[in-house]
């Protein structure tokens, strides 16, 4: 089976990591797997080479790459910009459409969502939602629920840790004032354990200082 994954930008985050873990594994299991986007250092170095990766940093570049590969006999689109490139170069890849939502929100909040959503519904496109929690904020129930999944890690000894990791991008959608807060109400500083926030965002200003107003900043609590 050919198969097409199309993630309409040049960044890398979690959707492209999600992009990234899915291809791999259809190619493991001898399908002929591109990917079209996401940011190419880090899309080339975790996608093996039997999974082919181009460029695909915007609209018009993603449309002229898939467009370029070919028949497929599945394009999969994550996130409405991928998907309206999906619809655009269907007459080119004549494959059928998956789509797969990422974030807990109706699709149609701007221009290109509301011109998308009846063209997906027209050409029988397969929604997929990657949890319980994206799938119940949907402007419709998906065909199906598929979970993140998890690489097999091999066994470490364990030692013992009095450390709380939160790992995530600094935005809004993740939510790391609610971490913030349930650590200084949790008082586990006080028991010798260490908060560590691990991530990178436009939020990043904002929350060092909520946490210095919390005392919870390096100097105070950690």
């Amino acid at each position: 089976m050919r198969i097409a994954h199309v993630v309409v930008t040049d960044a890398f985050a979690g959707a492209e990591r999600y992009v990234c873990d899915v291809a791999n594994e259809q190619a493991a299991r001898g399908h002929v797997v591109h990917v079209v986007g996401g940011e190419s250092t880090r899309m080339r170095a975790l996608l093996t080479a039997s999974a082919r990766h181009h460029a695909g940093g915007h609209l018009a570049q993603a449309a002229a790459t898939l467009g370029t590969i070919g028949r497929h006999d599945v394009v999969h689109a994550h996130i409405t910009a991928a998907e309206a490139v999906a619809l655009v170069c269907r007459p080119v890849h004549r494959a059928h459409l998956v789509c797969t939502r990422h974030f807990a929100q109706p699709r149609g909040s701007g221009p290109l969502g509301r011109a998308v959503t009846p063209l997906l519904r027209r050409v029988g496109a397969r929604q997929v939602a990657i949890s319980s929690f994206v799938a119940e904020r949907l402007e419709a129930a998906p065909d199906l629920v598929l979970c993140n999944g998890v690489a097999s890690q091999p066994d470490r000894p364990r030692t013992p840790s009095r450390r709380v990791l939160v790992a995530q991008r600094l935005s809004a959608e993740k939510d790391t004032p609610t971490a913030l807060r349930a650590w200084q109400t949790a008082g586990l500083a006080e028991l010798g354990w260490t908060l560590e926030v691990a991530g990178e965002g436009t939020d990043r200003a904002a929350l060092e200082r909520l946490a210095a107003e919390l005392g919870i900043a390096a100097g105070g609590q950690k």
